[in-house]
């Protein structure tokens, strides 16, 4: 199974490995089911599903947000950043001219307190782009 399976995929996978190896075992080839036991990644409760807001309720937020911290909002909902990697944002990493923002690194928690700046590497480095509708400027 591929890193990047998600859970449905791995439940799918193991349900057909696991109903050979029960043959297996049932036609006397194998004396025990190796799968048994094996612990499968837990299914995610419909209720703790993520749900994207629509453009109204950014735009609700966004007017009742106060200065710095919609343009962090923004950040967020339109660039698609995590709320680690818009706090880590400098005026440097945005190209104003072709409205480009570089992401280049992330605020992380240490010890449960105190925030440090990381920088990412290059190949988890991004660059998000913004339609001019979306651009207050």
């Amino acid at each position: 199974m591929g890193e990047g399976d998600g859970v449905g995929t791995v439940h799918t996978r193991m349900n057909n490995v696991r109903s050979v190896l029960r043959g297996a075992v049932s036609d006397r080839h194998m004396s025990s089911d190796p799968s048994q036991g094996v612990a499968l990644p837990r299914r995610r409760r419909a209720e703790a599903a993520m749900t994207i807001p629509t453009i109204e309720q950014v735009g609700r937020l966004l007017r009742a947000a106060d200065g710095p911290f919609a343009a962090y909002v923004a950040l967020c909902a339109f660039g698609g950043l995590h709320l680690g990697e818009a706090a880590a944002v400098q005026v440097g990493d945005v190209e104003f001219l072709t409205r480009a923002l570089h992401v280049q690194r992330q605020v992380q928690r240490e010890n449960g307190a105190a925030s440090r700046s990381e920088h990412r590497s290059t190949a988890a480095s991004g660059r998000c782009s913004w339609p001019r509708r979306w651009s207050p400027f």
